[in-house]
């Protein structure tokens, strides 16, 4: 993890509609949470997952 990676750049989403969200679920038969969202825009998508105190925002290849 990197603090503001610049292969990952999130500006471009900034004024877009969100087109559709999802939820990204945990589950290991013992305990079951959200961990956190898949976004989509008309240019593309992200997800943001919650790790701890930290949030990871990956791209999906």
């Amino acid at each position: 993890m990197a603090d503001d990676p610049p292969d990952v750049p999130v500006t471009r989403f900034v004024g877009q509609p969100i087109r559709s969200v999802r939820e990204i679920d945990y589950d290991d038969g013992r305990a079951a949470f959200t961990v956190g969202l898949a976004l989509r825009f008309p240019a593309g998508s992200i997800r943001l997952l919650g790790l701890d105190d930290d949030l990871l925002i990956a791209q999906p290849r």
